[in-house]
């Protein structure tokens, strides 16, 4: 029975000393096995079956090994961890060659872990049966009053330059991951913690509440589903959040400090410049505690709590005040992050379930798609944060394509009340003075369509002619400047045209049409079948307007069609082909699809295309993306190979900055593809010497990538395979 006591003294001694004739190498890696050992036999051993002075001997190991991977990590506010330097523990010293200390303290970290989560099983003490050494009273005492706030100290200060990991966070998590005793412990030390350092003067922005805010998203993360467990029963992080947003708003009348006013006065005039700086703090310190919070949202959320935030939103909808706009910039973010793990919201299966309570799911249903058209119109807002307006905008497209089918087209709702009254206002107003307003609004409301559309074929059902008539739209407005506004079916008012084709901005404004229907064919979500009809409906109005802008026989001439209606029609086709199957298409359709992408390869892509850099930059790699696809896959519809390998050249020439090495890569892999095919090896010298000298450029570029897809192409292309 006093084997387990005899295995622990031995352990015991090789952490602390070593194995006999052990050189130094080898007297670390002997400590570190016995380490590990070591929590094997604690862990699993019950409590009679060691002595006395074992427990005391356990005792001082736990405290020996925190201070071994606390050494180099401040205890003190003041950066101090109040040992002077030294450290009066064995352990660390036996270990201190720097060539094996890492290697140490990452096993006592990983040890210490699993000491800390069975000393603190509670469970395990009620149930005599199941009470080890670990969980016994003293060892667990011991654990809960000096161990456990020596780290829990560690966790809530910066660390120190030079070290990579925190393995008082590390050593936290894995405590945590253990049972759900121990989670308890640390998660509810932590959010006690950090609810007392935001009322305390260091305040919401200081480093104390940050370094908190950062180890319970370790937490979080790293500790299993345990902690994310006690993280939803505890009522402190709804208590935190709203405690935030107290303390950044007064109830005073003090000015001083930079908070965020909460009355009339504030809506009639701007606050003055040094004010907002103070204030837009305070908005992104509450951010960054929120977002540290959203790893548990994004696993699972009770049903009562999904209801609370949503509830709160609600209230403050539209923002009439800097409260009601810090309020959505902490909440929304963690609804987000709910709504996007959520499945289907006519159900409550994506959500945990409380054993003593049933949740209405129809009321959440009413109450979200009530929040929908306000949260479309703050995405639109210009003053508001951009993070909270991201947040809303991904709210929203969660909450249209998990409302349950047997509901009537929600998108098609919210684009008759917020979208075409837009459409038809900006359309008044292009040829006005106040037309630079207008295209900047414009482009915003193509990516709303854009995130529209994408629910809309997410969806499903009822929403699939809503999401078919906006796809068709962009696609429109991207190969010709102008397509009819969307009208509902039910609708008696008579149809609209929107022509942007005259706007000097006429060329971005078609990108971002295109970009936002490679928004919707880009979801990873959406069926193959959707794909393949959204896909149908856009390659219609490519063709025909191909067709009379774009002489598809002859590739290689870059004047053959006006530059303004090339880039966004080629833009669309490239979305198509690197999103769909195109071996599920009939040949007449790959044919024409390859002829426009290789129009992509030889288009201007310099400052005098009309194009902003960041358009030119996606419209290259969207083109060569393109373009190695339809090599690979369909062959047979490329022009000849000497033309190809001149386009890919001549994308790669245009590829000036040094962050463009993803398109170079992509010029590579598609002349790779070239000559593995033996299309390349018959072609005239002078592309030959062009390639050589491309190859011989691109061996000496800093990106190791690049260099070894130039030495790919050279062996394609010069090799006998």
């Amino acid at each position: 029975e006093k084997m387990s006591s005899k295995v622990f003294q031995s352990l015991h001694s090789m952490v602390t000393h070593g194995s006999n004739g052990d050189t130094n190498g080898a007297k670390v890696a002997t400590m570190v096995a016995a380490m590990r050992a070591l929590e094997s036999v604690l862990v699993g051993s019950p409590v009679e079956n060691f002595e006395e002075s074992d427990v005391v001997s356990i005792c001082d190991l736990v405290d020996s090994t925190t201070t071994a991977i606390l050494n180099d990590v401040p205890t003190n506010t003041d950066g101090s961890n109040g040992t002077n330097g030294s450290s009066d523990s064995g352990v660390l010293e036996a270990a201190s060659p720097a060539a094996t200390l890492e290697e140490w303290k990452n096993a006592c970290s990983t040890t210490l872990g699993y000491l800390i989560g069975y000393g603190l099983h509670v469970s395990a003490m009620k149930a005599q049966s199941d009470e080890t050494v670990l969980s016994s009273d003293r060892v667990h005492a011991f654990i809960h009053n000096n161990i456990l706030p020596k780290i829990l100290q560690a966790c809530s200060v910066a660390k120190r330059n030079g070290r990579r990991q925190r393995l008082d966070r590390i050593t936290m998590a894995l405590a945590c991951s253990c049972n759900n005793d121990a989670a308890k412990a640390i998660v509810s030390a932590l959010l006690s913690d950090l609810e007392k350092s935001i009322r305390d003067a260091a305040g919401i922005d200081g480093i104390k509440t940050k370094e908190l805010a950062r180890s319970i998203s370790f937490m979080l993360q790293r500790g299993g589903n345990c902690a994310c467990d006690e993280f939803h029963q505890s009522p402190l992080p709804m208590k935190i959040l709203e405690l935030m947003i107290v303390e950044a708003s007064p109830n005073s009348a003090s000015t001083d400090q930079g908070e965020l006013f909460d009355n009339v006065d504030t809506l009639a005039l701007p606050a003055p410049p040094e004010e907002q700086r103070r204030n837009q703090g305070v908005v992104q310190a509450c951010a960054f505690v929120a977002k540290c919070m959203i790893p548990a949202y994004s696993r699972s959320v009770l049903p009562e709590t999904l209801q609370l935030v949503a509830g709160k939103i609600s209230n403050v909808l539209p923002p009439l005040s800097a409260r009601d706009g810090l309020t959505l910039s902490t909440m929304l973010p963690i609804l987000a992050a709910a709504l996007n793990a959520a499945t289907d919201l006519g159900s409550t299966a994506n959500v945990q379930q409380n054993e003593s309570k049933e949740h209405d799911s129809t009321e959440l249903q009413k109450l979200l798609l009530s929040m929908s058209k306000d949260l479309v119109e703050f995405s639109l807002d210009e003053t508001s944060d951009q993070q909270a307006k991201n947040a809303a905008s991904s709210c929203v497209h969660s909450i249209l394509k998990n409302i349950s089918k047997s509901e009537p087209c929600p998108v098609m709702k919210i684009y008759d009340d917020v979208v075409r009254p837009l459409l038809i206002e900006i359309s008044a107003s292009l040829g006005l003075a106040t037309v630079e307003s207008s295209v900047a609004k414009l482009g915003k409301l193509l990516r709303l369509m854009g995130l529209l559309a994408s629910a809309a074929a997410l969806r499903g059902g009822n929403s699939s002619p809503s999401a078919d008539a906006m796809a068709k739209f962009l696609v429109d407005m991207a190969c010709k400047g102008k397509a009819t506004i969307v009208v509902s079916a039910s609708s008696k008012e008579p149809l609209q045209t929107f022509d942007c084709s005259a706007v000097d901005d006429c060329m971005e404004l078609m990108l971002e049409a295109s970009s936002s229907f490679g928004t919707i064919l880009s979801l990873r979500s959406m069926s193959p079948f959707t794909k393949q009809r959204l896909s149908h409906v856009a390659m219609k109005c490519i063709v025909s307007s191909a067709s009379s802008g774009m002489d598809l026989a002859s590739v290689s001439d870059p004047s053959s069609t006006p530059a303004d209606q090339r880039h966004a029609l080629i833009a669309a086709t490239c979305h198509i082909v690197c999103c769909s199957s195109i071996d599920k298409m009939s040949d007449a359709t790959v044919h024409n699809m390859s002829k426009i992408v290789m129009h992509g390869l030889f288009l201007d892509y310099g400052d005098a295309a009309g194009m902003s850099r960041s358009n030119a930059r996606k419209l290259r790699l969207l083109s060569l993306a393109a373009a190695t696809k339809v090599i690979t896959m369909a062959p047979k519809h490329m022009p000849a190979n000497v033309i190809i390998v001149r386009g890919v050249l001549r994308v790669y020439a245009t590829c000036h900055d040094k962050d463009e090495v993803a398109a170079k890569v992509l010029s590579f892999q598609a002349l790779e593809l070239i000559g593995k095919n033996s299309m390349g090896k018959s072609g005239d010298d002078d592309v030959r010497q062009a390639v050589v000298s491309l190859l011989g450029t691109a061996l000496n570029h800093p990106s190791a990538v690049l260099r070894q897809a130039a030495v790919d192409v050279r062996n394609a292309w010069y090799l006998d395979q």
